[in-house]
């Protein structure tokens, strides 16, 4: 069996999550992992080309809810100040409710060491934010 990342395999959390994060974040469940919404239950698939069953590896994500808090809040610290994100959120508050597929700050997990945020233009590499004690 393989373990595969693929670009179109991923879990994805957008901004209006981040006021339930933090809510899960400050409570005593912060050490849970976090319940990524995967449509593949078990995250096994066979692969007619090699001839072995796959395991994707956006399917078995183990995040704690602090740590994805950490990186959706360090994702939208880093597009807050960006013309992308101010107009997202003026549209969003005050404009008419455009259905934007992927607002500036989501980040995607494609695996545990593969994360991405979008500043609204590109999809750019998240490191580890620093958990401080």
């Amino acid at each position: 069996m393989k373990i595969v990342i693929r670009s179109d395999i991923f879990a994805q959390i957008k901004p209006k999550k981040l006021i339930e994060l933090r809510e899960l974040a400050d409570s005593p469940d912060k050490h849970s992992y976090y319940q990524f919404n995967n449509n593949v239950s078990n995250g096994y698939e066979y692969d007619f080309d090699c001839k072995e069953s796959v395991l994707y590896a956006a399917k078995v994500l183990r995040f704690t809810n602090m740590e994805v808090f950490m990186f959706l809040d360090k994702a939208i610290k880093i597009v807050e100040n960006t013309e992308q994100y101010t107009e997202y959120l003026l549209n969003d508050t005050f404009g008419e409710q455009k259905f934007i597929i992927n607002p500036p700050g989501t980040v995607r997990f494609y695996s545990q060491d593969l994360i991405c945020f979008y500043n609204g233009k590109s999809w750019r590499k998240l490191d580890k934010p620093v958990i401080h004690i």
